[in-house]
């Protein structure tokens, strides 16, 4: 048995798949990959372009009867895969090096953890790149372990935007992820992809499916057993997080970013958890976690924007 599921969601992107199984096929430990493509329904099947890697890597071909989006791709693949660990890559993305696999399995193994995670490198076209760091967002640079993820019966959910977050907020609910700090990915830059288009718009709207996913992510945790306290403070952390956020959002001049949107979606995490929020305001603890998290938002930001409103204010505003 292969060490490695590598599972990778499709969907139209026959293209890259060259660039990509180049990469997969340059790894030095290929031979402990087993390759799981999820073809997400589409216009034309696959195996025309994978059949010259067919003889070298381990390929087995998953087709969804109706386009389900990557987290039910994800989830697929998952699924049918029997390796130790699990590992996950885009259709249209490749590994940094010939050693990326192998390091990320090396940490894992040695280090007897749950998840490992790297850096990776975002490709913004022209030659440029730009670095993401201890990136707890997307699941690229990851490696996973299958039993910890079957043991506590943690998948993808069917959203079709920042599903990545949900699921890594969810498993970071219940082990501690260990980090190498190493580039293993690239993100290629592609201008079709929803994350690029609209002048990546998608920064902006791509919220309404961070916040979704977060909601669902915590109540996961707590129907699995997180611990109430535990869940509290994560809980106020993250509001903390829309509070300070909203005056960067205020900030923009783009047209297209709209206050009264962010709050909109911001209303539905308040509304969902207003009683474990008022719990957590009421707590002792509370200046020093609002210190807290002052601190750790603003380390993101160049500029501090001007507070115009009060905490209780902003609580007004989403009810």
């Amino acid at each position: 048995m292969k060490k490695i599921d590598l599972v990778i969601p499709c969907y139209n992107t026959h293209k890259t798949l060259h660039r990509l199984f180049g990469s997969i096929m340059s790894q030095n430990c290929k031979d402990e990959i087993h390759v799981i493509m999820v073809d997400d329904c589409s216009d034309v099947g696959y195996e025309e372009v994978i059949s010259p890697f067919r003889d070298i890597l381990d390929i087995e071909i998953i087709r969804l009867e109706k386009n389900s989006g990557p987290g039910t791709a994800r989830r697929v693949g998952m699924q049918a895969g029997t390796s130790k660990y699990i590992m996950f890559i885009d259709s249209d993305d490749t590994f940094y090096n010939a050693f990326s696999v192998e390091r990320l399995l090396y940490e894992i193994e040695s280090r007897q953890c749950d998840i490992v995670y790297s850096d990776f490198l975002e490709d913004l076209e022209n030659n440029q790149f730009l670095l993401h760091e201890n990136d707890h967002i997307w699941v690229f640079g990851k490696i996973f372990k299958r039993n910890f993820l079957e043991s506590m019966n943690i998948y993808f959910n069917d959203t079709r935007s920042n599903e990545d977050n949900g699921f890594n907020t969810l498993t970071r609910c219940f082990t501690e992820p260990q980090y190498v700090n190493e580039i293993t990915y690239i993100w290629h830059s592609n201008p079709r992809s929803i994350t690029r288009i609209n002048n990546a718009l998608y920064s902006f709207t791509c919220l309404e499916g961070q916040v979704y996913n977060k909601i669902w992510a915590f109540k996961e945790a707590y129907k699995k057993g997180w611990k109430r306290e535990y869940y509290i403070r994560q809980i106020i952390d993250q509001f903390l997080y829309y509070y300070f956020d909203y005056f960067h959002i205020k900030a923009q001049t783009r047209e297209e970013i709209k206050p009264e949107l962010y709050i909109k979606w911001v209303s539905s995490f308040y509304n969902e958890f207003k009683d474990e929020i008022k719990e957590a305001i009421e707590h002792s603890a509370f200046e020093e976690e609002y210190k807290v998290g002052f601190i750790n938002y603003y380390n993101n930001f160049d500029n501090i924007h001007i507070q115009d409103l009060t905490l209780d204010e902003f609580i007004n505003l989403l009810k």
